[in-house]
């Protein structure tokens, strides 16, 4: 699987509310609990990312109703499952180092209460680390999301998002987080203080995970590898790779956080506090 595909979504507490029986004294109230993760992976992306994604080219006069469509990073396909309902492409083409497994997307989404049997104008393919394997030009709109930060050669893969791109396409963004941030180095469920990899060795991390029983030990083995492949892009050094990519930048929306940097000192303010981006790309003319 992928990086995309394997790393969990940060969790947000759901609310259990106690029922009142006629006539009843008030129960106790109960403590929040803990979301299911496997929905809320599944929500996040079929819901939220999908529902933000066509939010982002509406916003700049894009219907994606119709147009054929790629995703850079596509994972377990839940996203573009959303799209899908959605929007309404004419064919959305999901695009992942590792193929994504319709049937556990089926599956999942049934579970879910979703219906999946209809899968019309939606397919996957398995790409290499840099090159899509598509036409010049094939598509008309594209897009990524959380999958840039894991990513070794961010400029020859935008240059082969720009070539299967029609010169009068977009493309959307979305990173996050980015690796100088607080939860940048994805381990939060095993390190909740904010830039704790900036403030210990690496070794010393991955040490700490080999004896970790906070998950699974395949799971934390996982992490642990993710951790020490992140590129570790910043947001200049994106800038720099879209323009060299040929992109021009038509809008950015920078996702900020308070910082406390007096103990991080020889990191730029900007890249500690900046957690993510989206941004609207269009090809250079």
């Amino acid at each position: 699987m992928s990086a995309k595909q394997k790393l969990a979504a940060l969790l947000r507490p759901g609310r259990v509310r106690a029922r009142l029986s006629r006539g009843a004294a008030k129960a106790p109230e109960l403590p929040p609990a803990p979301p299911n993760p496997e929905s809320q992976w599944f929500r996040d992306h079929y819901d939220q990312a999908a529902a933000e994604i066509v939010e982002a080219f509406r916003s700049e006069g894009i219907s994606l109703t119709g147009k054929v469509l790629a995703d850079i990073g596509c994972g377990d396909g839940f996203m573009d499952l959303g799209v899908l309902h959605k929007a309404r492409p004419q064919r959305l083409v999901g695009f992942d180092v590792n193929l994504t497994d319709v049937e556990h997307l089926q599956r999942r989404a049934a579970e879910e209460g979703v219906d999946a049997t209809d899968l019309s104008g939606l397919e996957f393919k398995e790409s290499a680390t840099t090159q899509i394997p598509a036409e010049d030009g094939a598509f008309e709109f594209a897009f990524s999301w959380s999958a840039f930060e894991h990513i070794g050669q961010p400029v020859e893969v935008l240059r082969e998002i720009r070539r299967i791109l029609s010169p009068d396409g977009a493309f959307f963004l979305q990173l996050w987080p980015f690796y100088l941030s607080g939860r940048g180095s994805h381990l939060w469920e095993y390190f909740p203080q904010e830039h704790h990899h900036l403030q210990r060795p690496e070794c010393e991390i991955v040490q700490e995970l080999e004896v970790s029983d906070v998950k699974p030990r395949d799971w934390t083995n996982m992490m642990s590898g993710e951790f020490q492949r992140l590129n570790r892009i910043t947001v200049e050094e994106l800038q720099r790779s879209m323009l060299a990519a040929g992109f021009d930048v038509q809008r950015v929306d920078l996702l900020t956080d308070a910082i406390r940097p007096s103990a991080l000192g020889r990191y730029s303010w900007l890249d500690l506090a900046v957690g993510g981006i989206k941004l609207i790309a269009t090809p250079q003319r």
